[in-house]
């Protein structure tokens, strides 16, 4: 078997006829991607991507198999860059508090990618997927609102809480209520 790193991104791995033969008994049984030559396939891969890409433990890795009958095995390897997101939720007793807690939001220069305004109870739950990871949230609090990053409360809020406005609520709420932005 023989390993080549074509780029920073990507990697060759070959193997020969005969490594072929040994491994997988026949080219047959290699075409037909049973669970069976998954198995093994994902066993030659994991040692050379947990080399190659341990750093990238997050990124989506990408294989490109290429079988030539007698001739042997080419898989190439790329690594997809998969942008962590940081989601948040928050609390708001009532509308006027979410209003006047958007230009706080929008003047820490926060990289907001999504946003959906839910209402559950008699609480407005403002869920933010942010680009970078937000700082001074605590700050946020004035706004009698309280947030929370808690995957479960989040998966609630979505399953549970009525879609008030299901995407780009931050933009569209400043658009509609804020005349300053």
């Amino acid at each position: 078997m023989q390993v080549s790193e074509i780029s920073q991104n990507k990697i060759k791995i070959t193997l020969t006829d005969t490594e072929v033969l040994c491994c997988f008994n026949s080219y047959e049984k290699l075409y037909r991607m049973n669970g069976q030559t998954k198995f093994l396939l994902k066993a030659i891969v994991r040692e050379i991507v947990e080399e190659k890409f341990s750093n990238k433990n997050s990124d989506k890795i990408i294989a490109l198999i290429k079988i030539a009958k007698n001739k042997g095995l080419t898989i190439i390897l790329t690594v997809d860059k998969v942008e962590k997101e940081y989601e948040y939720a928050f609390a708001f007793e009532n509308f006027e508090d979410l209003l006047s807690a958007l230009p706080y939001l929008l003047k820490r220069q926060y990289i907001i990618k999504n946003s959906q305004l839910f209402k559950l109870k008699k609480t407005y739950m403002l869920v933010i997927s942010f680009k970078n990871k937000p700082i001074f949230l605590n700050s946020i609090k004035e706004f009698n609102c309280i947030y929370f990053d808690d995957e479960i409360k989040k998966e609630y809020i979505k399953e549970y809480g009525i879609p008030v406005i299901y995407e780009n609520t931050v933009e569209k709420l400043v658009k509609s209520f804020i005349k300053d932005f």
